[in-house]
Formats: C-alpha cells, structure tokens, sequence
C-alpha cells in the first residue's frame, strides 16, 4: 500500500472542514504556538511567543501562491515532506 501523499492529506482535511481557508494558516505552525503560550502561565510559568521555537510545514516558495492554488502547488513538495 502506497503512503498517502502530503498533500492528499491536507486538500481532505480541508474539505472536511477541518482546516482555516487558507491551509497555510494551519501549516505555519503559529497557532500551536499562540497555544502554547496561553496554558503554561495557567501552571504559573509565562511563556512569550518569542520563546516558542516554530517550523513552519509551509514551503518557502509556496509562501505567496493564491490560497486557492495552494493545494495543488503542495503537491509538487509531496517527496520532500
């Protein structure tokens, strides 16, 4: 059975809703970020979103493609990821 690609992945996620509009938003990495930040104080330890080390799954080059040619553009990076 063949792996499913990246791509495939995020196009079904987001026709199931599960995504922003924009994948990129979701693929950046920045809400889990903004996530983090907000529980540890909760436990008495702040946090600064500048701590918070972020990789984005967004390729550099597909950074300012149209969102709706987003998803297919994603797929020429479907080896890489």
């Amino acid at each position: 059975m063949l792996p499913t690609r990246f791509a495939a992945v995020v196009r079904e996620a987001k026709e199931r809703g599960y995504t922003e509009p924009d994948p990129r938003d979701d693929l950046s990495g920045m809400d889990v970020a903004r996530k983090l930040v907000i529980l540890p104080p909760e436990m008495g330890a702040p946090v600064e979103l500048e701590a918070v080390k972020v990789e984005s799954l967004v390729p550099s080059a597909l950074k300012d493609v149209a969102a709706d040619g987003l998803l297919d553009a994603l797929a020429t990076y479907d080896v890489a990821m």
